[in-house]
């Protein structure tokens, strides 16, 4: 849902403006603009990723879920942001297309904050997480890019669902 404020003329693409939002704080709106468009670019990534991915990306892959699994079990939300963040960009980084790498870069500031909001779910968010991420890994290692994009849509549609309910928004 786009607004015409003064933020339309902003590039959000740049890293200087996406920091300094980030600092200010980022509004409800804006997180969502943010999910929407992990809606539509991350599902087509992983899909990408289920014929182009090497065997270090999926290791990558493999490995930032391991991660985020231990952060769980030792309730380190800090480490479970920075696995979660490594996993959503080595997503990207597996579809070995320049223009969702690079937007990836220009983002990884907003979509940390992203996940660090939508970790703060108080029913268990991060632990229901879980089996979300690993079935979208299981997915690329099957090379079924019908299941990775099905898998990848769900993760983001429950993330946007835990943003929502920690920004108190409907």
């Amino acid at each position: 849902m786009c607004s015409s404020d003064l933020s339309d003329s902003w590039n959000w693409f740049d890293r200087d403006v996406v920091t300094w939002q980030a600092h200010v704080g980022l509004s409800p709106e804006l997180l969502d603009d943010l999910q929407e468009l992990r809606l539509v670019v991350e599902p087509a990534a992983v899909a990408l990723a289920c014929s182009r991915a090497t065997p270090a990306d999926t290791q990558a892959l493999e490995e930032a879920y391991k991660g985020m699994k231990a952060a769980v079990e030792t309730t380190s939300l800090d480490d479970y942001i920075f696995h979660d963040e490594a996993f959503h960009t080595g997503l990207l980084h597996a579809s070995h297309n320049r223009m969702f790498v690079q937007m990836g870069r220009a983002l990884s500031i907003l979509l940390r904050e992203g996940l660090a909001i939508a970790s703060r779910t108080p029913n268990q968010g991060i632990v229901r997480s879980l089996p979300l991420h690993h079935d979208v890994v299981q997915a690329i290692l099957a090379r079924d890019a019908h299941k990775a994009f099905n898998c990848s849509r769900r993760l983001i549609e429950h993330a946007r669902i835990d943003m929502r309910q920690v920004l108190g928004v409907q």
